[in-house]
């Protein structure tokens, strides 16, 4: 998962790296993730507000179904979530031990039919180590899902994008990015207006050399997430 901490300061330490403090990196981390949350709870609201304001008198309970299942067959959709989650850097530098840390994501989309959704999807991954080392993936990703059920709950929904690691140990930092698949499976739980989706997901990515931040020297050629 990391990269061999004297091979990092040696070679920064040679390039008078300053790495920022953990504040900076985890407030760049997580700005994209809170970004799209917040515009999809603000879209949805102002959906919300129009949809309350068509007239003073609630719509009758015929009109209010058939608004409901327009709203089920297309529409605007999103996600957001937290959990816990596994990390590792494959390279000749790394140390093989796998991570266990915190993640999030945010998805934004549009329903093309009752069981296929498209949309865009951003995770981060953060693993604070303590003493201003930290570890943190970053991803992007056009996603699609597809419900296997005919009562729409149980689907696969998989991604293609891009990724980056980045590790510092103290002063020193190193950063990879290359394309990305992200696969999950989940099922929809539903309550009144949302919906609780246990899952479960795996993220990889194909490689690419893992560099300095300040010199771009590559002490790996081939780092895969």
């Amino acid at each position: 998962m990391s990269v061999s901490p004297p091979l990092l300061r040696r070679a920064l330490r040679a390039a008078n790296y300053r790495r920022p403090s953990i504040a900076v990196i985890v407030a760049r981390s997580i700005a994209l993730t809170l970004g799209a949350s917040l515009v999809l709870l603000g879209v949805m609201s102002v959906l919300a507000d129009a949809a309350r304001g068509q007239g003073s008198a609630a719509p009758d309970p015929t009109v209010r179904a058939a608004l409901s299942h327009l709203a089920d067959k297309h529409g605007l959709w999103g996600s957001v979530g937290l959990g816990r989650a596994s990390g590792r850097l494959q390279c000749e530098a790394c140390t093989k031990g796998a991570t266990y840390a915190y993640a999030g994501h945010a998805s934004i989309g549009w329903r093309l039919s009752p069981v296929l959704l498209v949309g865009a999807e951003t995770l981060a991954w953060f693993d604070v180590m303590g003493g201003g080392a930290d570890r943190i993936v970053r991803g992007t990703y056009l996603v699609g899902r597809s419900y296997l059920t005919a009562g729409r709950r149980l689907f696969v929904h998989g991604g293609l994008g891009v990724a980056s690691y980045t590790i510092n140990d103290g002063d020193l930092a190193f950063r990879t990015q290359s394309p990305s698949a992200s696969l999950a499976m989940g099922y929809d739980w539903r309550l009144r207006t949302v919906v609780l989706t246990p899952s479960i997901a795996a993220v990889a990515s194909t490689g690419g050399p893992l560099r300095s931040d300040r010199t771009e020297n590559a002490i790996a050629e081939n780092a895969r997430l």
